[in-house]
C-alpha cells in the first residue's frame, strides 16, 4: 500500500501531463501545418491508435477539434484545482502547471458533454462549500479566474502562433453552440430507436452486444454506408443501462455512484479532497447522460480506482 501511495500519483501525473501536451501539440499542428500529407499521416496515426478523434470544427478554416476519450480524466484535475485554490493558501508551481495544462486541453476538446459536466461540477462545488460554511477566500476565487484566463491565453497563443492560420478562434468556439451539427442530429436520431429497443425487452434487457440500427448524419457513416449505422455503443449512457440490463440497469448503476458518493463523504481525507471526489463523480454522472462513460472502460476504471483508493485509508 505504501508503494502504491508513493508511485501511483507520480505515474498519474506523468500520464496527465503527456496527454495534455499531446492534445495541445496536435491542436497547434492541425491549425498550422499546410502540408496535407503530414496532416493525413497524423490523422491516421491518432485514429488507428484509437486514442481519440480529430474533426474539422469550422469549414473553410484550419480550426480542428482535438478530442481524446481520456479527456474525462481531466475533469477531476480541473475541479480538484478549484477545490485546492479555495481551501489552500497557496499553490505550488507544479499544481499551477498541471491545472493550466489540463484546462487548456479541456477547452480544445470542444466536448459539449464534458463542458456541461464541468459546469455541474463547479456548481456542485459552490453548493457544497456553502453547505459546510467554508467561505472561499478572495485569493482562492482570484486564483480560479487567473487559471482560466491563462488557460484561454495558452489556447489563443497556440492557435494564432506563426504561421498565421485561417479562421477565427472566436468562430471556432461559436461553432460548438450550433445544435444542428451532424453529431447532435445523429444523437437525437438515435434516441427514438433506443426507446424502441428498450420497449422490446423492458424488464430483462437485451443483454451485452445487443445492437440498434438507426440513421446517422455522421459524414464518415454517410460515406461508407449511406447513413445507416448499426452499433452496440450508444450516446445515451443511462438509457444504455436500461436497454442492456433491463429495468434494474439504471437503479444498479445509480446505487454504485451513490454508494461511492457516500464513501467519499465519510472519508477521512481533507475537505478539499473529499469535495473533489464527490463533485467529480456528480459531474461524471451528468456527462454519462449524453456520452457513455460509466459503461466504458475509462469510466469503469475511474469507479474501480476510486473504490480502491478509498479502501486504502487508514482507520481513524
Amino acid at each position: 500500500a505504501n508503494a502504491l501511495r508513493r508511485y501511483v500519483p507520480r505515474a498519474l501525473t506523468a500520464a496527465l501531463v503527456g496527454m495534455t501536451l499531446k492534445t495541445l501539440a496536435l491542436f497547434y499542428l492541425f491549425s498550422h501545418l499546410p502540408n496535407g500529407f503530414w496532416l493525413n499521416t497524423l490523422y491516421v496515426w491518432v485514429r488507428r491508435t484509437g486514442v481519440g478523434e480529430l474533426t474539422h470544427a469550422l469549414a473553410g478554416t484550419n480550426a480542428w477539434r482535438i478530442f481524446f476519450q481520456s479527456h474525462i480524466y481531466l475533469l477531476p484535475v480541473i475541479i480538484g484545482g478549484c477545490w485546492y485554490a479555495i481551501c489552500q493558501p497557496a499553490l505550488s508551481r507544479k499544481t499551477w502547471t498541471l491545472w493550466i495544462l489540463a484546462s487548456a486541453a479541456f477547452i480544445v476538446s470542444l466536448s459539449r458533454s464534458l463542458w456541461m459536466g464541468l459546469v455541474v461540477g463547479l456548481i456542485s462545488t459552490g453548493l457544497l462549500v456553502g453547505a459546510h460554511d467554508h467561505r472561499p477566500s478572495y485569493g482562492g476565487i482570484r486564483r480560479m479566474i487567473m487559471a482560466m484566463m491563462v488557460s484561454l491565453a495558452l489556447v489563443f497563443a497556440l492557435f494564432y502562433a506563426p504561421p498565421r492560420p485561417s479562421g477565427s478562434l472566436t468562430n471556432f468556439f461559436a461553432a460548438r453552440t450550433d445544435l444542428s451539427g451532424a453529431a447532435v442530429v445523429s444523437r437525437w436520431t438515435l434516441l427514438p430507436a433506443l426507446w424502441e429497443g428498450i420497449k422490446q425487452h423492458p424488464l430483462l434487457g437485451a443483454g451485452f452486444g445487443a445492437t440498434i440500427t438507426y440513421a446517422s448524419h455522421d459524414p464518415r457513416v454517410v460515406a461508407t454506408t449511406g447513413g445507416v449505422y448499426t452499433t452496440y455503443a450508444f450516446e445515451w449512457g443511462w438509457l444504455d443501462h436500461w436497454f442492456k440490463f433491463g429495468l434494474l440497469g439504471i437503479p444498479l448503476m445509480s446505487w454504485i455512484v451513490i454508494r461511492l458518493l457516500l464513501c467519499a463523504t465519510r472519508s477521512s481525507r481533507t475537505f478539499w479532497i473529499r469535495g473533489t471526489l464527490m463533485t467529480s463523480l456528480i459531474a461524471l454522472a451528468v456527462i454519462h447522460m449524453f456520452t457513455p462513460y460509466l459503461n466504458h472502460p475509462l469510466g469503469i476504471v475511474w469507479l474501480i480506482g476510486l473504490e480502491a483508493w478509498l479502501s486504502t485509508e487508514r482507520p481513524t
